[in-house]
């Protein structure tokens, strides 16, 4: 009788012996995980700088002190406007990778200001018979390369193949044509006031402005009001 009883304790360690064997093999199947330090989403002013935070990772089995950044190609381009992913990954001992992105957004700071607008002029001309009261459209856009620029179609009724630049100066002005950014035969002078500050509500009105022409000058006082 003994005997019997020893011989089922002895399988019955055999069997516990299994159970711990394959409790200690069990797979790991659960990736690391990354932590992005800082913001997911970062606004970055075109022609600035900017310096990535990385990314942490932690591992329920391994330690893991290494995450890997993959710029997708390219590092976030601060001198062109654009949206830039940045990814991160760490790898387990197992093989399990874990993975986290960040969005980076290279932006001119006058992009608010872009869009159509509705244009009078209400012109005095000198030499070159343009006297009278005009409405026109004009197509405001944000310069990709060189923060608060804008790019002007069909200024001053010009056409929309004739592009005028201008520089945004401060929170409430806009300084038209600086020199070397003028169209070919004319020279254009002037500037926005802005009605308060410049911003995402903010409409463009009481531009006054000069335009000189080749055989004279016209003197012009335009209202814009944003569409």
């Amino acid at each position: 009788m003994k005997r019997k009883i020893l011989h089922a304790a002895t399988i019955a360690l055999i069997g516990c012996g299994v159970v711990l064997l394959n409790g200690c093999n069990k797979k790991d199947t659960t990736p690391p995980v990354v932590t992005i330090n800082g913001a997911s989403t970062v606004h970055v002013s075109l022609n600035s700088r900017y310096y990535d935070q990385g990314a942490s990772a932690t591992d329920k089995v391994d330690l893991t002190d290494e995450v890997a950044t993959d710029y997708s190609g390219t590092n976030p381009n601060v001198n062109l406007a654009g949206t830039y992913i940045i990814h991160y990954s760490a790898v387990d001992n197992a093989g399990n990778t874990g993975t986290a992105m960040r969005t980076v957004i290279v932006a001119n700071d006058a992009q608010n200001i872009a869009g159509t607008y509705n244009v009078t002029d209400n012109i005095v001309g000198n030499n070159t018979g343009n006297t009278g009261s005009y409405t026109y459209t004009v197509s405001v856009t944000p310069s990709a390369t060189l923060n608060n620029q804008l790019l002007l179609n069909n200024f001053s009724s010009l056409g929309a193949t004739v592009t005028v630049t201008a520089i945004v100066v401060g929170d409430t002005t806009i300084t038209i044509a600086p020199a070397g950014q003028r169209p070919s035969g004319m020279r254009i002078s002037g500037t926005i006031d802005g009605n308060g500050t410049i911003g995402p509500s903010n409409n463009i009105t009481g531009f006054n402005y000069t335009v000189v022409y080749n055989v004279g000058s016209d003197n012009g006082v335009s209202v814009w009001t944003k569409q």
